[in-house]
């Protein structure tokens, strides 16, 4: 953690002996005054963020006005593609915020504010590192699991319209698509110069290509003409909006993707360009880049060695309880390969009614919310998201919005596979973690700035944690489905690392995958899936891997007094934070009840 400027030694020592003799002395007036100098600061960095475009204000802020956002300035658009100048700019700016983040001390604050104060130290230390000229360029626009290509039907798909103004700004956006990607691509060609490229084409191509063969009877359009129905405006209104939607959509969003799938094409053929087969590790620099985006995905301060380490020994547990279990009752390998149990559930609201109860006594009380569960549309399905969780506004009123990927072959409404899911997005998954976080944190910044490593994290473990609900299974059956899905998640984390981190070649690893029983199409399409998408599921499992961690060492301190709902408070307490925050709240839990 960086520490704050020293000032002068003696007006310290000063201050403490006058407080000695009095009961307000120079230290309590100076606390207060950093602590409210504090408060503006963040109170500030949060209406800048939300001020910086509208689309980040419209995500977070059903009524952005109430906190002080002036929607006046804002620029309407899908971003800013970084070029050199621009990756000039933000460290410039990020010299410039740390030299005012330098002012404050830490010891001054209250204690909720320290909570802030170690979130945001965190974070602004971590993306300085990630801003580091030696990594300009480095991210990959068109990675397979979250490439922009796949996100944008996502977002116009879902988006929120509650006025005439957000119809207007969404046809903004619409028509800001081609340019987008223009730059997206022009930001790809300097990459190819550098020898940076990362891409699987004949994935993305074939998934533009599957967008652009839906046309204008693309569920995308369809979906968001439904929610311009549902704004209070006259039917001619609403009929001319939608056909300025067409227009854009036809000439925007459906030629971006041409132009992507055209561009990847001509990238696959050019003899002037080499794709990197290997991990990040064959890159100039991309160790260290590696090290940096693994925080950013974990929040984690533990190092790439220790961590995995870490996966090594919640791997080793999980195998020897595998072995156990099937030493026992042999038979259950079959079932759970043949998927042949089932949970008995036919729809997905039952599911969720019955977790968003049985989860009380296990979990801190939310209000009642209200959401709605759909599909996600066939042609933007993606074989890698089994399901997701609109993130609401922190002042949202309407329904929160949880998608599945009906198309996904694994996701029968009754296998044990979709209950898991449907606990990781709903409750005591996303859905709840999200009410939580926006019914006890004070500050509307603790509300957006999040750790992705502690919520999927947290939401993994929820979904094992979730299996103790299902009633008429074998205990031992469903102990076999945790431990093989989490020895399985420790090896597919361990693999990224040695994708990435460790210099193993794509030969070398496909003969793992191979010697570990893996046919020729998976090993190629597991090796594919983790070089694509460096530390896209370590969110996931290293956070599940830091949360089991944290819970095992309170089960042994505590023994027959620890209990589930007070560890998951202590969890939650501070907010989506980085884990050094989170181990300091379990272990004063653990001294509490110790």
């Amino acid at each position: 953690m960086r520490k704050a400027k020293e000032g002068k030694k003696l007006l310290p020592l000063l201050c403490i002996t006058i407080s000695a003799m009095l009961l307000f002395g120079c230290g309590g007036i100076s606390s207060k005054k950093e602590q409210a100098k504090f408060d503006e600061f963040i109170q500030s960095d949060f209406v800048e963020m939300m001020e910086s475009d509208w689309l980040t204000s419209h995500i977070y802020l059903e009524h952005p006005e109430t906190f002080g956002i002036n929607e006046d300035t804002m620029e309407v658009s899908l971003g800013e593609v970084p070029n050199k100048e621009t990756y000039e700019e933000t460290r410039e700016s990020y010299k410039e915020l740390e030299k005012e983040w330098n002012q404050f001390h830490r010891e001054k604050l209250t204690e909720k504010q320290k909570v802030i104060y170690d979130t945001y130290d965190f974070y602004l230390e971590l993306n300085q590192n990630l801003s580091k000229e030696s990594f300009d360029f480095m991210n990959q626009y068109f990675s397979t699991l979250s490439g922009v290509h796949t996100q944008l039907p996502t977002f116009f798909s879902d988006i929120t319209l509650l006025d005439e103004n957000d119809i207007e700004h969404m046809l903004l956006l619409m028509e800001d698509t081609k340019p987008y990607v223009e730059d997206i691509i022009e930001y790809t060609d300097t990459q190819a110069e550098l020898g940076y490229l990362m891409i699987d084409c004949d994935q993305v191509r074939d998934y533009c290509n599957s967008i652009i063969e839906e046309g204008m009877n693309s569920s995308v359009l369809s979906n968001i003409k439904e929610t311009i129905d549902q704004v209070e405006l006259s039917d001619e209104k609403k009929e001319e909006y939608k056909a300025k939607l067409e227009e854009e959509f036809s000439s925007s969003f459906l030629s971006a993707y041409e132009m992507i799938a055209d561009y990847m094409e001509t990238l696959k053929n050019r003899t002037d360009v080499e794709i990197q087969e290997d991990g990040l590790w064959a890159l100039k620099n991309g160790e260290k880049y590696y090290e940096y985006l693994f925080q950013s995905a974990t929040g984690s301060d533990r190092k790439v060695e220790q961590t995995r380490n870490l996966l090594y020994h919640i791997a080793n547990d999980a195998w020897e309880q595998i072995m156990e279990i099937l030493e026992k009752n042999p038979e259950l390998e079959e079932e759970f390969y043949n998927d042949e149990i089932k949970t008995g559930y036919t729809d997905y609201q039952t599911m969720l009614s019955d977790l968003e109860e049985k989860i009380k006594e296990d979990f801190p009380e939310i209000s009642n919310i209200t959401y709605e569960i759909e599909p996600i549309a066939e042609e933007v399905a993606n074989d890698g998201v089994a399901a997701y969780f609109n993130i609401p506004a922190i002042d949202g009123t309407t329904p929160k919005k949880i998608r599945v990927n009906e198309s996904n072959e694994e996701q029968a409404i009754d296998s044990i596979s979709t209950f898991k899911t449907i606990a990781h997005e709903g409750f005591p998954g996303h859905m709840y973690q999200i009410q939580y976080l926006y019914e006890t944190m004070e500050h509307p910044w603790q509300k957006v700035n999040t750790n992705i490593g502690f919520d999927e994290g947290m939401a993994t473990y929820i979904e094992f944690y979730a299996l103790k609900y299902l009633e008429n299974i074998d205990e031992d059956y469903l102990r076999l489905y945790e431990n093989m899905e989490v020895y399985s998640n420790c090896v597919f984390a361990i693999l990224d690392i040695n994708i990435h981190y460790d210099n193993l070649t794509k030969e070398e690893v496909i003969d793992m995958l191979s010697e570990m029983g893996y046919d020729e199409e998976a090993t190629n399409g597991i090796y594919s899936q983790l070089q694509n998408n460096p530390t896209a599921f370590l969110s996931y499992y290293v956070g599940y891997a830091e949360i089991i961690d944290l819970k095992n060492k309170a089960v042994e301190k505590l023994g027959d007094d620890f209990n589930d709902k007070q560890f998951h408070e202590a969890l939650q307490k501070n907010g989506s934070v980085p884990f050094p925050i989170i181990k300091e709240s379990v272990q004063n839990y653990i001294k509490e009840y110790e």
